[in-house]
């Protein structure tokens, strides 16, 4: 489902009811217990939004509490770590977590960073709104985030699927047929959005900023492992809190650091950096406690039940929790 990896690399009323009812609009009943667990492992993949850990681990951010950033880069894999107990938390998509929701043991406690022009969708300068979309032939590819960010605009300009031609292809080689004239729009991320934009009047029409948070990332945290220990919760948060501000104040250095840690040139990554979001303590406290819930989940969830990437809803009535968000910021 995020397959920018490996760019790095080289549905209504009734839905938005049960969230609003779920642990994510709530304050802790109790405070952390003093016997917790001293260590946490963390499975993660090569995907600069995850970034702000390998700065929190660089900068000693997590005290003494013993974190260990597992690496994984085959999706199944940190689907299986989290699912049999091998690790204690994942930093994981949240279309694809709600994707196999069923089968995952978490709930989501922080919300890591969105894409904001990361992902887009082009067109030829003719084209001038999502509605005029209508008829024309789209290259994405199916399952995937751009088909996310795809059936999201359309659902907010009140088409369907059936309103546009497909034409399948793999985000890379998305924008190259919008190049050479073969479809009227694409789908695809950086850095294939910088390589194609003005040329041959290509235009961005619509970025994934423009659905808020749909296209996003969260630590979660297996529930038991959650419920026995909410202070090591809190010192995570902190952690990626205290990260976020030297990210803003250092960006230069912070981009060295997490270029380095996922193995790759920062130069190549200077336009990802760019087009996504990282999300502070104070911005997590309005998030976490009021606008996923009521506006961010329900339309992920519509937009992949109107794309297929969902047969039916998952109960998501333990998807997040702001318990520790809230605390850690006194609120």
């Amino acid at each position: 489902m995020r397959s920018r990896i490996a760019v790095a690399l080289s549905a209504g009323a009734v839905l938005v009811l049960a969230l609003t009812s779920c642990a994510g609009g709530g304050t802790p009943d109790s405070s952390p217990e003093d016997e917790e667990a001293t260590s946490f492992t963390m499975a993660i993949s090569p995907w600069i939004g995850y970034g702000l850990w390998y700065i929190a681990e660089q900068e000693g951010y997590f005290g003494d509490l013993d974190v260990e950033l597992e690496s994984y880069t085959d999706y199944n894999g940190e689907l299986a770590a989290i699912s049999s107990g091998a690790v204690d938390g994942v930093s994981f998509a949240v279309n694809s977590t709600i994707q196999n929701y069923d089968a995952l043991p978490v709930t989501a406690v922080l919300m890591l960073d969105s894409s904001t022009t990361a992902d887009a969708i082009l067109s030829t300068s003719e084209i001038s709104s999502v509605s005029d979309l209508a008829g024309k032939k789209i290259a994405y590819d199916y399952g995937t985030t751009s088909e996310l960010l795809l059936s999201a605009a359309l659902l907010n300009n009140g088409m369907t699927f059936d309103d546009i031609e497909m034409v399948v292809s793999p985000p890379e080689q998305a924008a190259g047929l919008l190049v050479a004239g073969s479809v009227d729009a694409a789908i695809t991320y950086e850095p294939y959005i910088s390589a194609v934009t003005g040329e041959a009047g290509i235009e961005v029409l619509h970025t994934a900023e423009d659905e808020g948070a749909l296209i996003s990332d969260m630590l979660y945290v297996n529930r038991d492992y959650l419920a026995a220990n909410p202070g090591v919760i809190d010192i995570l948060v902190e952690a990626w809190d205290k990260a976020a501000a030297f990210y803003e104040a250092n960006p230069e250095e912070g981009q060295e650091i997490i270029a380095d840690a996922i193995g790759a040139d920062v130069e190549s990554l200077r336009s990802a950096f760019a087009g996504v979001k990282f999300y502070n303590l104070q911005e997590n406290v309005e998030i976490m406690g009021e606008t996923f819930g009521a506006d961010t989940l329900p339309l992920i969830v519509e937009a992949m039940l109107q794309g297929g990437m969902l047969e039916e809803a998952p109960d998501l009535s333990q998807a997040y929790d702001a318990s520790s968000v809230l605390r850690v910021a006194g609120e």
